[in-house]
């Protein structure tokens, strides 16, 4: 009876230190998560921001190569302009010309005749 009293006392000893263990495994195992998952949402943000980041200095980049070519277009624009009127001027001053020249000799021949 002595022995199976022992017996009962020391299992319930072990079964008090069994639960008190496992809280504090739980416990320590909760903290552990905790601290995992604040690493990890905090390098998805950081990685999250760097990707942003990158994103941002590509479409800068796109702007820029597309300004560039707004820029040329531009230019180009401007020359076909300068030379468009360059051309329309020389092309009237030589029918003027020709139809000075036109006037004049068949006003002569009139004259003549």
């Amino acid at each position: 009876v002595l022995l199976d009293l022992i017996v009962d006392v020391v299992v319930d000893v072990l079964v008090v230190l069994l639960v008190e263990v496992e809280d504090v495994v739980v416990d320590v195992l909760v903290v552990l998560l905790v601290e995992l998952l604040e690493v990890v949402v905090v390098l998805l943000l950081e990685l999250t921001v760097v990707v942003l980041v990158d994103v941002l200095v590509v479409l800068l980049v796109v702007l820029e190569l597309v300004l560039i070519v707004v820029v040329v277009l531009e230019l180009v624009l401007i020359v076909v302009v300068v030379v468009d009127e360059v051309v329309i001027d020389v092309v009237v001053v030589d029918f003027v010309v020709v139809v000075e020249v036109v006037c004049q000799s068949t006003l002569g021949t009139v004259m003549f005749t």
